[in-house]
């Protein structure tokens, strides 16, 4: 067994590593709209329209490497 394998997988770094996924989660969602905001300033409807397919597009990503780095911190792996 390692030597700081049970001071990493302790409960309170489970419980940090929950508060950062749900800041990590919280931002991503926040950039989602405003990158739909700003592409409605630049470009009305058609600006909307980019603005919301790039932001889901990062929301997608951010969330699958999120949920990816959260479970590992959870489960031991």
């Amino acid at each position: 067994m390692l030597r700081g394998y049970e001071g990493v997988m302790s409960e309170k770094f489970r419980k940090d590593a929950s508060r950062v996924f749900g800041i990590v989660v919280v931002a991503l969602f926040v950039i989602a709209i405003v990158l739909a905001v700003i592409g409605w300033l630049i470009g009305h409807w058609w600006g909307l329209a980019i603005g919301l397919v790039l932001g889901l597009l990062l929301l997608a990503v951010g969330l699958t490497v999120a949920v990816m780095l959260y479970a590992m911190t959870q489960d031991g792996a």
